[in-house]
């Protein structure tokens, strides 16, 4: 009978040729195609460019108002921060004789300008945390963005801290006068421009406006 001893039968299946690829073969080399892939991805390219904005108002930009550049601004930055300990304490005291509670809310903003360079520079530093080679594979470019959102939102955070406090002791010092808050924007303007433009930079950092595509 034709199908007598059927258990005994080979299966049909062809033997796979030499220069064919086994299915464990497929699967590592399909893996293998999408961990490789480019890092200049449309959100690095997006970071690459905002952290050249930055670098570009620190190196040429006033970031101590006395003429000095960010890296400057750096030294500046960081003798004003071990020598906190001794100036703060007195400048209050000084301030809140003359403006009482207010007083103590002016030191604050001063505190958080004498930081700005430091904080700018590591925040986007930071941002770049990860691989830099060529071909990355897709944990390395999410970590590129997760690095990146972290940076923006902590920028984000102390920019607009920074604004509040600076726009409270522009009230005390104009007796809060609000006629003469109008004159405010203008000030800043001429006062923070560079800092304007690092602001700007920062929302650069964000992956979710992806703007480079």
């Amino acid at each position: 009978m034709a199908d007598q001893n059927w258990w005994e039968e080979k299966d049909d299946a062809p033997e796979p040729k030499s220069g064919d690829l086994s299915e464990e073969e497929v699967e590592s080399s399909t893996s293998e195609a999408a961990s490789n892939v480019p890092f200049f991805s449309g959100y690095t390219k997006q970071k690459a460019a905002a952290t050249g904005l930055f670098a570009f108002s620190f190196l040429v930009g006033d970031w101590w108002w006395d003429g000095s550049n960010g890296f400057s601004a750096l030294i500046g930055s960081t003798l004003s921060v071990s020598e906190m300990p001794t100036w703060v304490p007195e400048s209050i005291e000084y301030w809140t004789s003359e403006f009482g509670f207010a007083g103590i809310l002016m030191v604050i903003s001063w505190v958080l300008w004498d930081i700005t360079p430091l904080v700018f520079f590591c925040g986007f530093a930071l941002s770049w945390r990860g691989s830099h080679r060529a071909e990355v594979g897709p944990e390395e470019l999410e970590q590129h963005r997760r690095s990146g959102k972290s940076s923006y939102r902590f920028l984000i955070s102390f920019s607009i801290l920074l604004l509040v406090m600076d726009f409270i002791q522009y009230m005390v010092w104009m007796d809060w006068n609000l006629l003469d808050s109008v004159t405010y924007p203008t000030d800043f303007f001429v006062f923070h421009f560079w800092q304007m433009i690092a602001f700007g930079a920062v929302f650069g950092l964000n992956p979710e406006n992806e703007w480079i595509k």
